[in-house]
């Protein structure tokens, strides 16, 4: 581990101190520890490493304090947000094809299935017309289930 450049152990829920040997890794330019549940001192090796981040976590550093818990360098930006970002929007969009899918093929069995619920009549001296069952149930002053199982039986 002496070679070791970058150790970005940032979001893992790690609890407990931060080893006092990590102050003696002499080629470290990038330490994060962020977001975890680290506690204690952290060794004053690591303040003078190029970039540091020890945010959201319960190490003693700060504004009110000598070091602070960030260095002045910008640090790169945590993946985990961005593939988070990423994930909810392609979920999103999916969601939305699916029920643009949903939609049309709904949209299209209604109209396929349309047809049963309409009944052609031929009236002698009338262009041949079609009748919904309400309209029919009206006309014929019944109710329709009946007369469709009439008309179904004597057929």
């Amino acid at each position: 581990m002496v070679h070791l450049q970058s150790l970005n152990l940032a979001n893992n829920k790690f609890n407990g101190s931060v080893p006092l040997a990590w102050g003696q890794l002499s080629n470290l330019k990038n330490i994060d520890l962020s977001s975890n549940d680290l506690t204690g001192r952290i060794p004053m090796q690591l303040f003078s490493v190029a970039k540091f981040n020890f945010t959201e976590t319960r190490l003693i550093c700060g504004s009110n304090l000598e070091h602070p818990c960030v260095s002045s360098y910008p640090l790169p930006v945590s993946t985990s947000r961005s593939k988070l970002r990423v994930v909810i929007t392609s979920a999103s969009c999916g969601a939305f094809v699916l029920l643009s899918l949903g939609a049309i093929f709904a949209y299209r069995y209604h109209q396929l299935h349309k047809l049963k619920h309409d009944m052609f009549v031929d009236v002698p001296g009338e262009d041949d017309s079609k009748v919904s069952l309400g309209q029919l149930e009206d006309f014929l002053g019944v109710n329709c289930n009946l007369q469709l199982i009439i008309l179904v039986k004597a057929t």
